[in-house]
């Protein structure tokens, strides 16, 4: 019997806990109600990993084996191509939830099968961590520090995902440097589907080096997502079927091409994508 709910983290050798893992993958759904993806994008997961998925009865991984520059859309993709749920959740991979967590995001979506939730991420303050992470603090101590955080947790019928033929896969996007939790947001906005953010369910984000220093997203990458926001597309450029590829048109190129100018100009050692070389 296919789950109700898959959820989709991904990987690229840079995890060190998996906290994230069990704790979507003890939910009070019922047996066999949701099932929790692991994707790495390399083919080097941690022991650590195998053997926390491997006490978990709704936990797998899944190795891409890949090598080169890491590009989450590979993993995202893969992720939702071996996902088995109605419903496709993909949220951070170093949080935190309560168990009624998919249960709460399940109840929401099945009043509404054109739904597009985002869930707030709420952060543990640097001078209140700890170095053991436990629920009953991080509901505690946990702030709302950035409330437009796309990649927080995305959740949506796995059905829109092949609709906009999932997460862009075209170089400009590579990197762990990506804007693909953004420009996923305005395809599946101009798809006209109905976008949400509830007030619960939330998630808790453990403080690590980095959580409270938000950059903008990569320029590039979101002068492709202001092309699509402008245009209403909602297929990217590359994507889960090839079938439907399209290259970038030719006025976006040269958009590309000045941007990239301005911003070798600040960093002239600075490697151009290959889209633009």
């Amino acid at each position: 019997m296919a789950p109700l709910v898959s959820v989709v983290m991904i990987d690229g050798s840079f995890r060190r806990r998996f906290h994230a893992l069990e704790s979507l993958a003890r939910q009070v759904l019922p047996a066999g109600g949701h099932e929790v993806i692991w994707v790495e994008h390399f083919d080097r997961a941690s022991p650590e990993l195998h053997r926390v998925a491997g006490g978990l009865s709704a936990g797998r991984v899944v190795e891409l084996g890949r090598t080169g520059v890491y590009h989450s859309s590979h993993c995202f993709n893969a992720g939702i191509a071996a996902a088995g749920g109605e419903l496709v959740v993909i949220p951070d991979g170093d949080v935190v939830v309560e168990p009624d967590f998919l249960a709460r995001l399940w109840d929401l979506h099945r009043a509404d099968e054109r739904l597009v939730t985002y869930c707030y991420r709420y952060n543990e303050p640097a001078d209140r961590r700890r170095p053991d992470i436990s629920l009953d603090h991080l509901r505690e101590v946990c702030v709302l520090t950035h409330p437009f955080n796309w990649g927080g947790c995305l959740a949506v019928r796995r059905r829109w995902l092949l609709e906009v033929n999932g997460y862009e896969l075209h170089p400009l996007f590579a990197t762990g440097d990506h804007g693909n939790d953004y420009d996923m947001y305005v395809r599946l906005k101009n798809l006209g589907l109905s976008v949400c953010w509830p007030r619960r369910p939330v998630l808790y984000h453990p403080w690590h080096p980095g959580t409270l220093n938000f950059g903008s997203t990569h320029k590039l990458q979101a002068r492709c997502t202001e092309y699509r926001a402008r245009t209403l597309a909602h297929l990217p450029f590359n994507g889960i079927d090839p079938s439907l590829d399209t290259p970038v048109p030719e006025g976006l190129t040269e958009e590309l091409r000045t941007l990239e100018a301005e911003l070798a100009a600040v960093a002239p050692d600075r490697e151009a994508p290959p889209v633009l070389r």
